[in-house]
């Protein structure tokens, strides 16, 4: 699942967890919009717009995976509302007013 061919399948779905082919994918839409060889919405092959949606793709991309600090109290209040929720102990109103 992890070599270059199966990574760069076009039947692949979604993105390459192999950062060198996603960036190669990006380049080549890229190249394949600007030259008319993909329909995009009106307006939207301008070289600015070519060069800027990959990148806001990439940073995306990158930022993906990464775990973001959260408030672990909040996060085991609402676990146990829901536990409370889902028994039939409390109420829907109950448990929102408690989160």
């Amino acid at each position: 699942m992890l070599s270059v061919d199966m990574q760069s399948s076009p039947e692949l779905l979604g993105f390459p967890i192999n950062k060198g082919i996603t960036e190669k994918n990006l380049k080549e839409v890229g190249q394949k919009i600007t030259k008319g060889l993909l329909p995009v919405p009106k307006g939207k092959t301008d070289a600015k717009s070519v060069e800027e949606n990959p990148q806001a793709i990439q940073k995306l991309l990158d930022g993906a995976g990464k775990k973001l600090n959260s408030d672990f109290k909040v996060v085991s209040i609402a676990s146990e509302e829901f536990e409370s929720f889902m028994s039939g102990q409390k109420s829907a109103k109950e448990v929102s007013k408690r989160i």
